[in-house]
């Protein structure tokens, strides 16, 4: 029997499906394996008496290395994503972190943090670039998708990593890398037959121009793309205020003669409502004005962390999830308009939007805290929200709407 060409279009989609949602799991994993430092930094603060300013060293180191190498991998991937295995990747985050109890030293337990974080740049803008490859319809979607993997696996791994401490010890954390290998299979089976076609497509558009003007030459052009600048400088802002309200949200709750445990739910409900809003904005994307949709997630997260600190305390937790709609929801749809201004480099557009703008914010963070000392936390994070208005006015800069057509 031959197959009709309506059965062959649909059995390419569900390879296409099948693969994205591949791709998607590898970012729930490197996110979920990135983030065990959280879960594992009290128990050998304890151990090694460390000082705030030692444990600051390696959420930084881990920081500088997960975020500020997204750029450089980024252009190097977008020459040949097929030369990067995807595998390896997630191998260089996982086994690492799933060893970080055995460090037995201070300088081993940076170095194990520090090649995570390599390995988790590396994942970052490769599975962006793909999880969408091939494509022209449904990069909403699939994105979201991808983001909202990410996102839950970096919500729970602090909790079960947690868990597994307090419960089985943390030698039995190795046994998490039994997902890993699972995974693997999963990228054996489903990876796409004809990738090779799909990135001579992708070689044959913007690509080949680049090679062409550059040769071999890194490609800075990009620095000269007004909108692209204007919009992650707005991206920037908006991650500023996404890591202030992780952190210090946190210690207000604390401060407030609540339970770590309350402290911890409440940033687990901002981080999970940011997961629905990705999906939401990436289908309202479809439909209203990309702009439109900036302005109101920028103007409604000042808001919602403004009246968090007003509001009657039973409605503090419908607040944050409010909040966490509108300000960790816009993460998906801010990489699709990111890859949209940089079209035939998809890598580099995303390890700038994911990658720079979260590593910047991290700095931007200890201005934050320096204003939390000063102050309080109330007082703090609502002076913090306000770098929302420079936000729409960056946005308000750019011109026109064509760069997304």
């Amino acid at each position: 029997m031959i197959s009709s060409k309506s059965d062959i279009t649909e059995s390419k989609r569900d390879k296409r499906w099948k693969w994205s949602l591949t791709v998607s799991t590898g970012h729930f994993l490197s996110d979920y394996y990135a983030n065990i430092l959280i879960g594992i930094i009290p128990l050998i603060a304890i151990a090694w008496q460390l000082s705030n300013v030692q444990i600051a060293v390696i959420v930084t180191f881990q920081a500088v290395a997960c975020n500020f190498l997204q750029p450089v991998f980024g252009m190097a991937m977008d020459k040949d994503p097929r030369k990067w295995p995807m595998g390896i990747s997630i191998l260089i985050t996982a086994i690492p972190m799933c060893l970080l109890y055995y460090a037995n030293n201070y300088d081993l337990f940076l170095v194990l943090v520090v090649v995570g974080g390599i390995g988790c740049a590396m994942y970052h803008p490769l599975g962006a670039i793909r999880n969408t490859e091939g494509l022209k319809k449904n990069m909403p979607l699939k994105m979201s998708i991808f983001s909202g993997f990410g996102n839950f696996g970096f919500s729970i791994s602090p909790a079960v990593t947690g868990y597994i401490i307090y419960h089985f010890g943390a030698e039995k954390l190795i046994f998490c890398l039994i997902p890993v290998f699972i995974w693997l299979g999963m990228l054996f089976i489903f990876k796409p037959h004809d990738e090779k076609k799909i990135s001579q497509d992708k070689a044959s558009t913007g690509n080949t121009e680049e090679k062409n003007s550059n040769g071999d030459k890194p490609d800075f052009s990009f620095l000269k793309n007004k909108p692209f600048l204007l919009f992650n400088f707005s991206v920037f802002l908006r991650t500023w205020l996404i890591v202030s309200v992780q952190v210090f949200i946190a210690v207000y709750i604390v401060s407030q003669g609540r339970g770590e445990d309350e402290a911890g739910f409440n940033v687990t409900c901002f981080l999970l409502a940011g997961t629905a809003g990705g999906f939401f904005f990436c289908w309202l994307y479809k439909y209203v004005p990309w702009k439109s949709i900036l302005y109101g997630t920028y103007i409604l997260s000042n808001i919602f962390l403004v009246t968090y600190f007003l509001v009657p305390e039973s409605l503090r937790l419908i607040n944050i999830c409010l909040l966490g709609f509108v300000l960790f929801g816009t993460i998906p749809f801010t990489i699709i308009i990111s890859q949209k201004m940089l079209p035939g480099r998809t890598a580099l557009a995303s390890g700038i939007v994911i990658g720079l703008t979260s590593g910047l914010a991290g700095i931007g963070n200890l201005l934050t805290g320096i204003i939390v000392d000063h102050f309080d936390v109330a007082t703090g994070l609502t002076i913090s929200s306000f770098i929302m208005i420079p936000a729409v006015v960056s946005v308000l800069l750019i011109k026109g709407n064509d760069v997304l057509d």
